[in-house]
C-alpha cells in the first residue's frame, strides 16, 4: 500500500511556516513581512526565495522523471533523417517547417514522425488544429509501440468523452481507451497509470480499480495521481480518512507543479483551521498561486476571498480588494464550468462604484 509518509520531505511545509511567520510579524507591524505578503497577493509570487541551487536541481529532476520520461524515450529512439530535422526545427520554433518534415517521416513509416504529426495537429502548431487528424496519426504511432502516442491517443478520446458526458459514447470507446493505456502502463508509464485511474473513476463500481492505478502512479511521483489520492484521503473514500495525509499528497503534487493541487490545498486549509494558524491566509496563498497557474477554481476562490475577506492587516483597501475580485472573477468566467463568476464580477463592480462615488 502507498505510504505518503515514506521519505516525505519536511521542506514542503516550509512555505506554510513562512506564511504564518509573515502573518504574525505583519500583525505586529513588521513592514518587511507585510511587503512579502503583499508581493504574494499582488503579483502571485511564491513566499520562499531560492537559497540553494542544489535543492532546485533536485526538484527539477523529480518533476522531469514524473512528467517527461515518455518524451525522453521518444528522443532516444532511432528516427529517419526527416524526423530528426523536424525535431531540430521544432526546438527552434519553426513549426510549419518542422511539421512538413514530420509529415514526410510519417510517410516513410517512421512512428516517431507519425506521433509528432499527431501532436502538431492536436496543438495547432504549424498546421490547422484537427482532433480527428491528431487521433489518426496518434493511432499509427501507438500501434507501432510509441508509448506517448498510446497515452495521447487514449487520453484524447477520454477527454472528449468526459466533456460530452455521453454514456453510449463511453461504452463504444471503452475498449480503445483501456487497451492503449494498459499497454503504456505495463511499460512503466506513470502518466498512463494515472490516466487509467481517471478512466476507472468514470466507470460504475470501479473506484477500487481507479485507486489501484492512482497508487501505482503516485509511487512514481505522478502529480495528477498524488492530487487524486489526496481526494481519496480527504473524503475517506476507500482509504481511512486523513486530512494530514491529504495535505501531504496535495503538497507533493503542488511541488511537482500540478495547478489543481494548489486549489485543493486552499480548500483544505480554509475548511480545516486545526491544520495551521492563520489558515485562511494560508488558504488564500494557495488559491492565489493556483490562480496564477490558470486553475479556474482557484481564480474563483481567490476572487471570493478578495471580495469577502479582511485584508486590513496588510493595509489593502476595500476598493483595491474589489478590483482584484473583479479581475479574478472575470478570469474564472472564461471557463464554461464557472457559471456565476461573471455575475459576481458585475456585483463587485456595483459595490466598487458605490464605494468610489463622491
Amino acid at each position: 500500500m502507498f505510504n505518503i509518509d515514506s521519505d516525505f520531505p519536511e521542506k514542503y511545509f516550509d512555505t506554510n511556516k513562512a506564511i504564518i511567520s509573515c502573518c504574525e510579524l505583519a500583525q505586529e507591524g513588521d513592514a518587511h513581512a507585510r511587503e512579502l505578503l503583499l508581493r504574494v497577493f499582488e503579483f502571485g509570487e511564491t513566499i520562499l526565495e531560492t537559497t540553494e541551487q542544489e535543492d532546485d536541481d533536485e526538484e527539477e529532476n523529480v518533476e522531469e522523471v514524473a512528467l517527461t520520461a515518455e518524451w525522453d524515450r521518444i528522443l532516444e529512439l532511432h528516427t529517419t533523417k526527416n524526423c530528426s530535422i523536424g525535431m531540430m526545427l521544432g526546438k527552434r520554433e519553426y513549426y510549419p517547417e518542422a511539421f512538413s518534415f514530420f509529415k514526410k517521416a510519417a510517410e516513410e513509416k517512421d512512428p516517431v514522425g507519425a506521433f509528432f504529426v499527431g501532436w502538431y495537429f492536436a496543438s495547432g502548431k504549424g498546421v490547422v488544429k484537427s482532433k480527428d487528424s491528431a487521433l489518426k496519426y496518434y493511432k499509427i504511432a501507438a500501434d507501432r509501440g510509441i508509448i506517448l502516442a498510446q497515452i495521447c491517443y487514449a487520453d484524447t478520446i477520454l477527454q472528449s468523452i468526459k466533456n460530452s458526458k455521453n454514456a453510449k459514447d463511453m461504452e463504444e470507446k471503452h475498449d480503445a481507451i483501456l487497451k492503449y493505456l494498459s499497454i503504456a502502463s505495463e511499460s512503466g508509464s506513470a502518466i498512463a497509470s494515472s490516466k487509467l485511474g481517471e478512466f476507472y473513476l468514470l466507470q460504475k463500481n470501479s473506484r477500487e480499480q481507479a485507486l489501484r492505478y492512482y497508487i501505482i502512479a503516485a509511487e512514481k511521483n505522478d502529480p495528477d495521481a498524488l492530487r487524486a489520492l489526496g481526494r481519496f484521503y480527504e473524503d475517506g473514500d476507500l482509504l481511512e480518512k486523513s486530512i494530514t495525509n491529504a495535505e501531504k499528497c496535495y503538497l507533493k503534487a503542488a511541488a511537482l507543479a500540478e495547478p489543481t493541487a494548489y486549489f485543493e490545498l486552499g480548500k483544505l486549509y480554509e475548511a480545516n483551521p486545526a491544520l495551521c494558524r492563520h489558515h485562511k491566509v494560508v488558504a488564500a496563498y494557495y488559491y492565489r498561486i493556483g490562480a496564477e497557474l490558470e486553475d479556474f477554481r482557484a481564480q474563483y476562490e481567490i476572487a471570493r476571498l478578495y471580495e469577502t475577506g479582511d485584508w486590513s492587516f496588510l493595509n489593502i483597501s476595500k476598493e483595491h480588494c474589489l478590483e482584484k475580485a473583479i479581475f479574478f472573477y472575470t478570469l474564472a468566467a472564461k471557463s464554461r464550468f464557472c457559471k456565476y463568476a461573471s455575475e459576481y464580477a458585475e456585483a463587485c463592480k456595483k459595490k466598487l462604484s458605490m464605494l468610489t462615488q463622491p
